[in-house]
C-alpha cells in the first residue's frame, strides 16, 4: 500500500505485452512509482501477430485503437489495460458485391436510383434527391451502414460500401404544385373540336416528380396538332416539376359542320329545305310576323309549312344568317 502515484498495467486476456517507457528508454512496470510530467509511452504487442489483433488500450479515462500511445503522467495512479482479440479468419473477396437498397418513391420528391443497387466492394455509391427549391431543405437521408455525405444540386455519397445497406430518405411537408388541364376545345368558340382527358394519375392536389398521363381526344375531321410542352403524342405522360398548364392543340373542322354562311336554304311545295348545316338554330317567320318555326338543326332538315313568304334565319355561335323564301 501506498500513497504515491504509481503505474498499473492490467492485460486480462493474457493475448498479449504491454511494455511503458519514458523519453530515455527506461522501462515501468506494474506498480513502479512515476515522477510527475513524466512522459510515458505505452506499447501494446500481441503474442501472435498473425493470430492475435488489439482490440483497445485503456490509459486511465481515454480508448485507444492503436499503439503505441503516449501520455503526461500527472500526481494521481494511472491503469494501463490492454484487450487484446482473435483476428478474424474469415476470407474477403476483394470483388464481393453489396445490396444498396434505396427508398423507392417519396411524394414531393424524384430519386435518381430507388430500389436495390449493386455495388462493388470498397466503391461509392452516388444518388440525387431532385424537389422543389423550397423544399430542398426538408429532405432527410439515413444509411443503415456507412456514412452519408451530401454533396450540391441534391446529391448524396455512401463511401466505401462493405455491407448490404438501406437508405431511407423522407421529405416532411413538400409543397403541392397549382396544375390545370384544359379539357374542352372549341373552334372560333362555335363548334366542339376536341377534349383532352386525365387518363392516369388524377389527383385533388399535385406535387413535385407526380406523374399524369392525359390524351387527346379529336372530333371526327379534327387533327390533334401538339401538346403545350411541344409533344406530339395523343398519349402524353408528363412529370410534374413546376406549376403546368397542360393544353392541347387541335386543327380543322368537325366532320357535317360548315360554316352557316355556305348553308343552302331552299323551298318545295309545302316545306323549306336547310342543307350543309349542323349544330345551328333555325326559325322561320311568316312576312306577318307570325313565329312559324324554331329548331335545332342537324345535317339537312326538311320544316313543312304553308304556302306563303318567310324570313328563315340560322344562327350558329354569333354567326346569323337571314334569307327571304317564297313557299309555294
Amino acid at each position: 500500500v501506498t500513497d504515491k502515484a504509481i503505474l498499473k498495467i492490467f492485460v486480462p486476456d493474457g493475448m498479449g505485452t504491454v511494455i511503458v517507457r519514458d523519453v530515455s528508454g527506461a522501462m515501468y512496470g506494474d506498480g513502479d512509482f512515476v515522477r510527475d510530467q513524466t512522459q510515458l509511452t505505452v506499447t501494446a504487442t500481441p503474442n501472435d501477430p498473425n493470430k492475435v489483433e488489439l482490440e483497445s488500450l485503456k490509459i486511465g479515462n481515454q480508448t485507444y485503437t492503436t499503439s503505441p500511445q503516449t501520455f503526461t503522467f500527472g500526481t494521481s495512479t494511472v491503469e494501463i489495460t490492454a484487450t487484446f482479440k482473435a483476428k478474424s479468419t474469415e476470407v474477403i473477396d476483394p470483388n464481393s458485391q453489396y445490396k444498396v437498397t434505396v427508398t423507392e418513391s417519396v411524394r414531393g420528391a424524384i430519386i435518381s436510383h430507388p430500389g436495390e443497387n449493386v455495388v462493388k466492394r470498397g466503391e461509392s455509391f452516388t444518388f440525387t434527391v431532385s424537389t422543389l427549391a423550397a423544399d430542398a431543405g426538408k429532405v432527410d437521408v439515413k444509411a443503415s451502414a456507412g456514412t452519408i455525405k451530401k454533396g450540391s444540386n441534391g446529391s448524396y455519397t455512401l463511401s466505401d460500401v462493405k455491407a448490404n445497406t438501406t437508405i431511407t430518405v423522407s421529405l416532411s411537408n413538400p409543397t403541392p404544385l397549382k396544375v390545370e388541364v384544359q379539357k374542352d376545345y372549341l373552334n372560333a368558340n362555335k363548334y366542339h373540336i376536341g377534349q383532352v382527358e386525365i387518363i392516369d394519375g388524377e389527383a385533388t392536389t399535385y406535387y413535385y416528380g407526380d406523374v399524369i398521363t392525359v390524351m387527346a381526344d379529336p372530333e371526327d375531321g379534327v387533327k390533334f396538332v401538339k401538346w403545350s410542352d411541344g409533344s406530339t403524342d395523343k398519349i402524353h405522360e408528363i412529370t410534374l416539376k413546376a406549376d403546368t398548364k397542360v393544353v392541347a392543340s387541335f386543327s380543322g373542322v368537325p366532320t357535317g359542320i360548315e360554316d352557316i354562311e355556305s348553308a343552302a336554304i331552299t323551298t318545295g311545295k309545302g316545306f323549306i329545305m336547310v342543307k350543309n348545316v349542323a349544330n345551328a338554330k333555325v326559325t322561320v317567320v311568316s312576312i306577318s310576323g307570325r313565329l312559324q318555326a324554331q329548331e335545332e338543326v342537324s345535317g339537312d332538315t326538311r320544316i313543312d309549312v304553308p304556302q306563303g313568304i318567310y324570313v328563315v334565319v340560322l344562327e350558329s355561335g354569333s354567326d346569323v344568317k337571314r334569307t327571304k323564301v317564297i313557299v309555294k
